[in-house]
């Protein structure tokens, strides 16, 4: 039997009073424990647990919150974003602390202008040791209604009129058994079973709990994770190397039957895209260091699988970064679609081939293009 495994389960969760976060917050990660557990009671492993609470607005502290919020979560065990700021928000010294801290965040780049300070932000704060930086991210479109359970980029919108979860799932193994063995119909109808079995045993929960709490949806993002990789299922299923040609038509093929399923659904949120994350794919990091998946060739897969670059060291200057990212933007505003950036910068005079982390292990170092 083909397995069920929930990658993250993630509750987005609109703050209704600041003064009692903490109280909140702590109701919230109750209701997160319990549907966790009643997702494993239906046959579901539940990987991660996560969450996204309202970005603190203007005039509330990001040191305080994050100080509340530790009251009430073990963040070692339970991820947590503090969702998108603003490249201009005047408290980022203590969104910075917040993130050294163990929290998630990242930033939204509304307008092009502000690319230049976003640039700004990642170079300087890209100092040893770098595991914070794995924890901040950059969204290239700024789309505030946008949810997904994906950290960095994940959003508990300030429209939200009450909390709502999302899913996304471990896939690439499970996928990859799939097609070698039913093909691109196995696939479809694996996914669409995934999706509405775990759809409706969040809903059994909430009527058993009799929890007001909504769905977002799921995103079926194709995301690896070390040896379930995305890497190997493209690979062997279009007999190419990543880094070259011949695997764009596959990744495209994959995308469109993953978007397809997703369009389909009564319930669907996210990126649902091909999701080639660097560090946490073991093959990836394999084919860099035998110099068989460059930073462009990374780049060249953006318009296919328009999750973004994500999980890898660059070295570069400041102003190439800001080239990249414009170019991210270029990509994210001819679709549409949100398009992140996630990545460790290292100066020029760098001569590191890859950087150690406690959570990923070792990130490989590209080379600007």
């Amino acid at each position: 039997m083909t397995r069920k495994t929930v990658r993250s389960l993630t509750l987005h969760y609109p703050v209704k009073d600041w003064s009692r976060l903490t109280s909140e917050v702590t109701v919230a990660i109750q209701k997160l424990e319990e549907a966790s557990d009643f997702l494993k009671s239906k046959g579901f492993e539940v990987w991660s647990k996560r969450l996204t609470i309202t970005t603190p607005p203007i005039d509330v502290s990001v040191e305080k919150t994050a100080e509340k919020i530790k009251e009430a979560v073990d963040t070692g065990k339970i991820l947590v974003s503090l969702g998108g700021f603003s490249v201009k928000d005047k408290r980022l010294g203590e969104i910075k602390n917040a993130i050294m801290s163990g929290f998630y965040v990242f930033f939204e780049t509304r307008s092009w202008d502000d690319l230049n300070d976003a640039a700004s932000i990642i170079y300087s704060w890209s100092q040893p040791p770098y595991e914070h930086m794995t924890r901040i991210g950059i969204d290239l479109l700024g789309d505030p209604s946008f949810i997904t359970p994906y950290f960095p980029l994940s959003r508990a919108p300030a429209l939200l009129s009450r909390p709502v979860f999302s899913l996304s799932f471990m896939l690439p193994k499970a996928l990859l058994e799939l097609l070698e063995n039913k093909g691109f119909e196995g696939v479809i109808d694996y996914l669409f079973e995934l999706s509405l079995s775990s759809i409706k045993s969040l809903k059994e929960y909430m009527i058993s709990k009799n929890n007001d709490y909504g769905i977002a949806g799921v995103d079926l993002s194709l995301s690896p994770w070390m040896d379930d990789s995305v890497g190997e299922l493209i690979e062997r299923v279009g007999s190419c190397t990543i880094g070259d040609l011949r695997c764009i038509p596959v990744i495209y093929r994959i995308n469109k039957i993953i978007s397809e399923v997703s369009s389909s659904l009564p319930r669907s949120t996210g990126f649902n895209e091909i999701m080639l994350a660097v560090a946490e794919d073991s093959l990836l990091k394999k084919r860099v260091y035998e110099g068989k998946l460059s930073l462009r060739s990374l780049l060249e897969t953006v318009p296919v699988c328009l999750a973004g670059l994500d999980m890898f060291a660059l070295r570069t200057s400041k102003e190439r970064l800001l080239d990249l990212l414009l170019t991210l933007k270029a990509y994210s505003e001819s679709k549409r679609r949100t398009v992140g950036f996630r990545a460790i910068i290292l100066p020029e005079s760098s001569d590191e081939e890859k950087i150690m982390t406690k959570k990923f292990g070792d990130i490989p170092v590209f080379d600007f293009i």
